[in-house]
């Protein structure tokens, strides 16, 4: 108790008190934001400052700093130096910039200090940040600052391990984030706190993988969450190692045809049949078991002059304009010939039901009359068949297919108003058979009478046959196309036997 007595009765002794003016704050402080200063200030007008201030002396401290860039010429302690000069304080204050800042809005005249001596830059930050660190006054941006700014005036990981209480790899995780842009980290902290993703420590450690430190700029910029990060980086290491792989491909190829492959045409695409692949290499491969296959020589070999290199989701690929010819195998060309005639077999079918059409709106828009007692007959018999059919019944889906007074309209929003009207008119006004027939007619679009195969839909003919059964009793219609004829029955040549 008595020696510790004598202790303090020693720091006593060496208290002086200092005029507030004549005292700066160190550049080098690592906290940066003193934060509210409302209720320090309130204690201080009533209470004084109960803990003195450790300060050192400016000129003596510009006089170190000056003998130490002799030494070093590190930048840090230029920019200290241009930070202290031509200042009129006369003390810069290592631990007190709160109380001292406190103390100007209390309107306190002099404050309380103690003036140390002899210590360099590294000693000064060091004690400014043991100070902070201990009392949890500093954010982990402010705490990779100083670190990599101890490790600039010449310390250790190790030193500052020591000194700071931290691990080697703490540390070491520190430094990294301090390559970091500064107001981008305190951004993305900032936004990632108000948008209720914290972005913890392992996060932001993600981002040393990218070894470029304007890249991970760019990926800390707006990011809030992990994932974000997470996922920009492993796009970044992704497009480095393609960009590796296209290096190796792009010298090994030159190497092999004694030239630089050109650049992909503007108009190129991987669906342009302009444009024929020759080669294929998955970019997040190693090329090289590739292009020392034979075959891959075989066909670099004979690359054509306008041969190019391009990229098709994740594949390299040398393609070429010439049109390569390609031999069909038997069951290409079997496919080939079945997709033409199942086309053919579309198109007929797709022509009949067009006359159709135009001879049933012939009766609506009244240029044709129909034997209207046998309309009355055969409306149970249309009915059923709709019902059957399941036929979709909506007055626009058939009114789209009439024709306006000078032109054909294909499109239900291209005729006026009044021009609707009029064909509404005439189509309500039409017999009910009629209606009923051109809904048919509609649902057959949807009924194909041959299948993928290229064989024979007789489940669907029953409908078309019915149809040209309807039409010969209400308007002495006769099927005159043969070809469609024979679609329906299944007879056309066109058709594939099973």
């Amino acid at each position: 108790m008595a020696e510790k007595a004598g202790k303090d009765e020693e720091m006593e002794k060496r208290i002086t008190m200092i005029d507030t003016g004549e005292i700066m704050e160190h550049p080098n402080n690592p906290r940066k934001d003193l934060g509210d200063l409302t209720e320090l200030a309130e204690s201080v007008k009533l209470h004084g400052i109960m803990q003195n201030l450790i300060v050192i002396n400016r000129e003596e401290a510009v006089a170190g700093l000056l003998k130490e860039y002799e030494q070093t010429h590190s930048q840090i302690y230029a920019e200290t130096l241009d930070k202290l000069r031509d200042r009129n304080a006369k003390y810069i204050v290592l631990l007190g910039h709160r109380r001292l800042a406190a103390a100007g809005e209390a309107g306190l005249d002099e404050v309380p200090c103690i003036v140390e001596s002899g210590m360099t830059l590294n000693d000064q930050i060091s004690l400014m940040l043991l100070e902070n660190m201990q009392r949890n006054n500093l954010t982990i941006v402010e705490e990779a600052q100083s670190f990599q700014m101890m490790l600039d005036l010449g310390d250790t990981v190790s030193g500052v391990a020591e000194k700071s209480g931290f691990s080697e790899s703490t540390v070491r995780r520190r430094v990294e984030l301090a390559k970091l842009d500064r107001k981008k980290l305190e951004t993305a902290l900032r936004h990632s706190e108000q948008a209720g993703y914290q972005l913890t420590l392992t996060d932001l450690a993600k981002l040393e993988r990218v070894t470029d430190i304007k890249e991970r700029n760019r990926i800390l910029d707006g990011a809030t969450h992990g994932g974000q990060i997470e996922n920009a980086v492993t796009r970044w290491i992704e497009d480095q190692q393609k960009n590796k792989h296209r290096k190796i491909i792009l010298e090994k190829v030159a190497e092999i045809i004694g030239r630089d492959l050109g650049k992909a045409p503007k108009d190129y695409s991987p669906w342009n049949s302009k444009f024929t692949t020759l080669l294929e290499i998955e970019c997040d491969r190693k090329p090289e078991p590739v292009l020392k296959k034979k075959e891959t020589r075989a066909i670099l070999e004979k690359l054509p002059a306008d041969a190019f290199f391009a990229e098709k989701y994740h594949t390299f690929v040398i393609a070429t304009a010439s049109k390569a010819e390609k031999k069909l195998t038997k069951q290409e060309k079997e496919r080939k010939e079945r997709e033409k005639r199942v086309k053919e077999i579309k198109n007929i079918t797709k022509r009949g039901i067009k006359n159709w059409k135009e001879r049933i709106l012939q009766y609506i828009d009244g240029t044709k009359s129909g034997k209207k007692d046998k309309m009355q007959q055969i409306t149970t018999a249309v009915f059923n068949r709709m019902e059957a059919k399941g036929t979709y019944v909506n007055e626009r889906g058939v009114l789209i297919y009439e024709r306006a007074e000078e032109a054909e309209v294909d499109e239900w929003w291209s005729i006026t108003d009044e021009e609707r009207e009029k064909w509404k008119e005439k189509y309500r006004q039409a017999p009910m058979v009629m209606r009923m027939l051109l809904h048919i007619v509609e649902s057959f679009h949807n009924d194909d009478l041959v299948d993928w195969t290229g064989e024979f839909c007789d489940g669907k003919a029953e409908s078309y046959q019915a149809m040209i059964g309807f039409l010969e009793e209400v308007a002495d219609y006769e099927e005159l196309d043969e070809e469609f004829l024979a679609v329906i029955n299944g007879t056309h040549e066109l058709f594939l036997r099973g």
